[in-house]
């Protein structure tokens, strides 16, 4: 079956297309492709009106014509601006805004689509007190087939008057609903006119294409939709857009692949994010949270802690977006390597030479690093004592009944947690004991 314009629905025997388009202005150039818009050698626009006699043919002023035929030339080239917003694009220059900039128009139209609402933001220039605004939400990129959703807002002396809404279920079958009152919902914002609805009210799920009218009440009316000169179907709306959250990025690096456990300098990983998107990044280690830092220029930096046990770590990065409805969190991983800090166990005595039975030597053992665990004092072989050592540092005082002779006493570092400091063992020092 052929595809179907916007104007096939006053054909008798025709499928339905959606009349409720009101005020929705295909503008076409003046040429031989389209004999329908021509009178009298003019070029026209077709002005769909709810409520009007269902094809009213009203003469184009100069600029429109101008501006119909800049578009067709733009559109055949295959231009389109646009603005990509994230991870797919949500805002469209609007290809039929004239060039007259003190006429009143569509300049761009922006979608806001979210799991659970649906906006449509019109970018307008020389706004009248007086209009009427509409936004159409379609299934597909031609309003021919397929589900339809019609958003409207009445304005006089720039005064809300009301809102209403039509869903159609299937363009080509024809039938619609009316939306309960107050379903649709109207804002001001400067420049910007925004009409938005639940996306319940959608009546099909996947991507959702998009477009505009703004109509003075005064008359005239600029359409904020596409057209493909090349063939016989207007207009086309923009799209496909999606209502699942944007898909976001992060990057993590690290400054360096190894750490020592208790290092002077630590180790610092650095997260890449959209530098568009407002949010905060969550470090971990493995489940353990190391801390959340709000990005600056899309960078999120974090020094790791000089504690981190001995082991190989998995460190984390999320971003996690403040509009977590519009963004989705991302997260990237990196390895760390950590080794126990070393130790150096070292024994000094109070004296070298003690007498059987007079006054005891006093044994000091040091552990660099300041670590905490124990030490084995040890004659030779035999166990003496086990001391604990804290911040690095322990003492103990040898027994008064050594036996006569010499003793090679040395210690043995234990740490307290596993992980963190090496064992270690000192040299031995000499003891000479005389009766």
């Amino acid at each position: 079956m052929a595809r179907r314009t916007l104007t096939d629905h006053a054909r008798p025997g025709g499928p339905l297309v959606p009349q409720d388009l009101e005020g929705a202005a295909v503008v076409r150039p003046d040429g031989p492709a389209d004999r329908r818009f021509r009178r009298g050698g003019r070029c026209r626009a077709a002005t769909v009106r709810a409520g009007a006699p269902r094809h009213e043919e009203t003469p184009m002023t100069a600029r429109s014509r101008l501006a119909a035929l800049s578009i067709a030339t733009a559109l055949a080239a295959g231009v389109l601006a646009a603005t990509p917003a994230t991870a797919q694009q949500r805002s469209y220059t609007n290809p039929m805004a004239t060039p007259d900039r003190t006429d009143a128009g569509i300049v761009s139209v922006g979608v806001d689509a979210t799991p659970t609402t649906v906006s449509v933001r019109l970018r307008t220039e020389n706004l009248p007190g007086d209009f009427r605004v509409s936004a159409y939400l379609t299934q597909h990129r031609y309003a021919d087939h397929g589900g339809l959703l019609i958003l409207d807002a009445g304005v006089e002396g720039g005064v809300l008057r009301g809102t209403s809404g039509t869903s159609v279920a299937n363009v080509f079958q024809g039938g619609s609903t009316e939306l309960p009152a107050g379903t649709v919902r109207y804002a001001r914002q400067g420049a910007d006119v925004v009409l938005s609805v639940d996306t319940r009210h959608l009546t099909w799920s996947g991507p959702l294409h998009a477009g505009g009218n703004l109509q003075s009440m005064v008359g005239g009316g600029m359409a904020a939709v596409s057209y493909d000169p090349g063939t016989d179907d207007a207009p086309t709306f923009f799209g496909p857009i999606t209502t699942a959250a944007d898909a976001t990025t992060t990057t993590l690096g690290r400054s360096a692949a190894r750490q020592v456990y208790g290092q002077a300098r630590p180790t610092v990983v650095t997260a890449k994010v959209p530098a568009a998107v407002a949010g905060s990044v969550v470090f971990r280690d493995g489940a353990t949270p190391l801390g959340t830092v709000k990005p600056a220029g899309g960078v999120a930096r974090l020094s790791l802690p000089r504690t981190l046990r001995a082991g190989m770590h998995t460190v984390t990065a999320t971003f996690v977006p403040t509009d977590r409805v519009r963004y989705s969190t991302s997260t990237a991983s990196t390895s760390l390597s950590v080794t126990a800090q070393a130790t150096r166990t070292t024994v000094r005595l109070s004296s070298g030479r003690q007498t059987y039975r007079g006054e005891p030597v006093r044994v000091t053992v040091t552990v660099s690093g300041r670590p905490t665990g124990t030490v084995t004092v040890l004659d030779g072989r035999r166990r003496l004592k086990t001391v604990r050592v804290k911040d690095g540092r322990a003492t103990y005082t040898l027994p008064r009944t050594l036996a006569a002779g010499k003793h090679r006493i040395k210690a043995t570092f234990r740490p307290a947690t596993a992980g963190t400091f090496r064992a270690s063992t000192s040299a031995s020092r000499t003891l000479t004991v005389r009766r």
